[in-house]
């Protein structure tokens, strides 16, 4: 009598076994019903890079702020010293837009990734980074360090700052190498 009861209870573990769909299936969850009434698509991001280039004759990478979806679908903004009267001055100028091609840079070696910024806030931070000083002759910027690096780190913290950029920004522009070792 055990063994035909033990029988009828494994056949009827096995029917059971049989029944399920397989590949099994995640158990089912409720879902509630959506509490607003609009839905608004994910908010569009720009990634903020630092481009590093060549070395100057002082042995320091080049600097440049890359600001796109991607490193090949950026614009770029840099400073470089221009004449003895008007010291380091902004690519591109004011109102255009220029975009990073790899190719045609200074020899370049890498972006790295600060941070996103909100697609909205485009105009804000042009402005940001047209506005942030640029070194100068006249100030003797070039003998005290000012230069292309020193520029982007300051509108990164200026980017921060006005909680346009994560506090993280700061320390992720730490990371990138000013000179070659």
């Amino acid at each position: 009598m055990r063994a035909l009861l033990f029988l009828l209870v494994t056949i009827s573990a096995f029917v059971v076994v049989l029944a399920q769909p397989w590949p099994p299936q995640p158990p089912r969850r409720h879902t509630f019903p959506s509490l607003t009434t609009t839905s608004s698509p994910p908010a569009k991001m720009k990634s903020v890079y630092i481009a590093q280039e060549e070395t100057g004759d002082d042995g320091l990478y080049h600097w440049k702020l890359l600001i796109g979806t991607s490193v090949d679908d950026s614009v770029f903004f840099d400073v470089v010293w221009g004449t003895k009267d008007q010291g380091m001055y902004i690519r591109p100028p004011r109102g255009t837009t220029k975009p990073f091609v790899k190719t045609k840079s200074r020899s370049f070696i890498a972006a790295r990734k600060i941070g996103t910024l909100l697609k909205k806030d485009d105009a804000r931070v042009r402005d940001i980074i047209y506005e942030t000083y640029r070194p100068q002759y006249i100030s003797k910027d070039h003998i005290t360090g000012l230069n292309c690096q020193t520029w982007a780190v300051d509108i990164i913290q200026r980017l921060v700052k006005e909680k346009y950029l994560p506090q993280d920004a700061i320390s992720k522009v730490k990371l990138v190498p000013k000179q070659e070792m």
